[in-house]
């Protein structure tokens, strides 16, 4: 397999639907970042972007967090556009037509990206039965947006375009109870990374998640975990038979 091919093909075919998620608070001035990745669009014209639950978490419970989401464009726009959280049960939230949801346990969040002003591919997800075949050793890309260094009295870059990261599969697959399922591999990550797709034959095998402490390994939901999840988010039973694009399909009715 040729890395350097493969990684430019995953950058020019998906980077544009991969996100810059930021975050702060009213009363806190600094920034935390992480990735997303669009998967689907709403009927108001609104994007849904998947991203990692401690992305969008701020760290004080009682104040919610400002979110915002930074989307390529051809011409490097750097235009942030609104994100929307919703708390309260799943009924308020589909009562009031605002798709919104999170998970902390598992680590999985889908937020609504509004006024974006240009059209947006959602990513693709891989078939659940792909994930039988991720053996050690396969070759897997991060598609991510690096958090930029910072140095006292130096101002930080901005991130214009999201970075590809190849990685391994590292070990088989490992389920963490009934619903969690995550993929192991390694990689180079940067902090920044988390909540970009796992990237496998130019489809979204899982979002990642993970870094272990003091090593390269690195651990993503699979798309199992994702279809648990959504499940979860719809009300569905989980022994229902749905595909990904299906269950995604229902939250865009949704909103």
């Amino acid at each position: 397999m040729n890395i350097q091919k493969s990684a430019q093909e995953t950058f020019n075919n998906l980077h544009k639907s991969v996100v810059w998620v930021l975050r702060n608070s009213p009363n806190d001035p600094k920034v935390s970042s992480g990735s997303g990745f669009i998967i689907g669009k709403t009927q108001r014209g609104s994007y849904l972007v998947m991203t990692c639950e401690h992305v969008i978490r701020g760290p004080d419970p009682e104040v919610e967090p400002i979110i915002s989401v930074r989307i390529p464009n051809d011409d490097k726009d750097t235009t942030e556009y609104e994100a929307v959280i919703v708390k309260g049960t799943k009924k308020d939230a589909a009562a009031a037509g605002v798709i919104a949801f999170s998970s902390k346990r598992i680590d999985l969040a889908i937020i609504e990206v509004c006024g974006v002003t240009r059209e947006c591919q959602p990513l693709e997800f891989c078939d659940p039965k792909a994930v039988e075949d991720v053996r050690p050793e396969t070759n897997v890309f991060i598609l991510g947006y690096v958090s930029p260094p910072t140095r006292p009295g130096t101002p930080s870059y901005l991130n214009l375009e999201p970075a590809v990261l190849p990685g391994i599969v590292s070990t088989p697959v490992k389920n963490r109870g009934a619903v969690i399922q995550d993929i192991a591999f390694t990689s180079h990550a940067k902090h920044g990374v988390s909540g970009s797709p796992l990237i496998f034959g130019g489809r979204v095998l899982g979002a990642n998640c993970q870094q272990g402490i003091g090593s390269n390994t690195c651990y993503a939901r699979s798309v199992n975990t994702v279809n648990s999840v959504l499940k979860q988010w719809l009300q569905i039973a989980d022994n229902k038979m749905h595909t990904t694009k299906e269950l995604i399909g229902m939250l865009q009715s949704r909103g």
